[in-house]
């Protein structure tokens, strides 16, 4: 029995032996990694979709806004231009008899240019004209260098916007080399300042026409005449509707950028390449200048510079004295020998002319808020402070939703 037993177990039955079945676990194991893998890679590729989305759409916020903010300076120094223009041309004068302020930019001459010289004497008898226009000729150039420095602000506009928008829109985004990996374009709608318009009326710029003359015993008068010096059609600029200009300052921006390097993860083994259209990330968004004062420009076409309130007490006493120097002058010209009375006459119809054209023109400057110096005033300088350079309000920007209308 002993030895039955040892040979029953140095010789087990077969069935007793392991089956060689560990194994099995294998295949379910890989199924599993390759699931555990996709699912990582899943995970990896729509959180990079959804970082790909947020810098997508904070390069579209910002460069929208960075445009709206463009458009909003660039009204503004338009608007400081205007103000520029107006007061340059309110500083002239037409240069007939004696300084008046006219506040209007159809005929424009300068005080400057109407001084009296004594002219050479023979036996106490002299006589000389002459022709002065210096001071006109530089107020012609200023005006003419500021409407230019509008005119290219505007025209610059559709360029510098869109090389703003893409240089805010591609640098959301930076590679660990340092190099821009933000949006790669950005579309700007509309490309133009519309509203806006150049204030064609010619401005006229007159010479002095200067006739001096003395006689004995020591007297001397003197005669100035307004002749034309030139004639030119840059002016300030302004609009037609408020309204329609304060809803249409509206800018959005699209900006467009292809998946970045690397994504999708497994990309290139599943055979999804980089030029699959599906694969690229857009984003839209929309901003706004806006003026909370006004739109700062003059709303019609028209002549008057306009007229702020530290100029006015100017005015009214430059008025009165020219009206003053207009009876002492046509006291001494009627004192003239033979010619006299015929210049005198000639004198106090220029002076009546004068006078009409000065009381229009001040009492419009003084009026009417359609010009450019009260325009500027009322939206960017209420305070009227004396450097007049100070831009307390003015446009702005901000964000407004892509869809709906503009409502600020």
């Amino acid at each position: 029995m002993l030895l039955k037993h040892l040979l029953r177990r140095k010789n087990p039955p077969r069935h007793h032996r392991a089956r060689p079945d560990s194994a099995q676990a294998l295949p379910y194991f890989i199924l599993m990694m390759f699931a555990l893998i996709g699912a990582w890679a899943a995970i990896i590729n729509i959180a990079k979709l959804l970082q790909e989305r947020m810098m997508m759409q904070n390069a579209a916020d910002n460069a929208a806004l960075a445009v709206a903010q463009y458009q909003a300076r660039v009204l503004n120094t338009i608007s400081y231009l205007n103000n520029s223009i107006g007061r340059a041309l309110a500083a002239g004068a037409f240069p007939a008899l004696t300084p008046i302020a006219l506040y209007n930019q159809q005929y424009v001459g300068h005080p400057g240019d109407a001084q009296c010289k004594m002219p050479p004497t023979l036996l106490g008898l002299g006589f000389e004209s002459r022709e002065e226009s210096r001071h006109v000729a530089a107020l012609a150039s200023l005006v003419k260098t500021y409407s230019e420095a509008q005119k290219k602000l505007v025209d610059m506009y559709p360029v510098v916007s869109q090389l703003i928008a893409n240089e805010i829109a591609g640098r959301q985004q930076y590679d660990s080399e340092g190099n821009k990996t933000g949006a790669r374009l950005a579309v700007v709608s509309p490309l133009k300042i519309s509203g806006l318009k150049k204030n064609d009326l010619k401005i006229k710029y007159y010479k002095t026409k200067v006739y001096e003359v003395s006689w004995p015993p020591g007297k001397h008068a003197h005669v100035f005449l307004p002749e034309e010096h030139r004639t030119d059609d840059v002016s300030w600029y302004y609009i037609d509707n408020e309204n329609w200009f304060g809803a249409n300052r509206k800018i959005t921006v699209a900006v467009v950028k292809s998946q970045p390097k690397g994504y999708p993860v497994f990309g290139r083994l599943l055979g999804i390449r980089f030029t699959n259209p599906w694969l690229v990330t857009t984003a839209v968004a929309s901003a706004a200048a806006y003026n909370p004062r006004g739109p700062s420009f003059p709303l019609e076409k028209n002549n008057s510079t306009g007229m702020s309130i530290r100029t006015l007490p100017i005015a009214m006493t430059r008025l009165n004295e020219s009206l003053q120097e207009m009876s002492r002058l046509a006291g001494e010209v009627g004192s003239i020998p033979i010619i006299g009375g015929a210049l005198a006459t000639v004198a106090g119809t220029l002076a009546a002319t004068v006078s009409a054209i000065a009381a229009v023109s001040v009492t419009y400057a003084m009026t009417s808020s359609e010009t450019p110096i009260k325009r500027h005033d009322e939206s960017a300088n209420p305070e009227n402070n004396l450097t007049g350079t100070t831009l307390e309000y003015g446009w702005e920007a901000h964000l407004v939703p892509v869809g709906a209308p503009l409502a600020h």
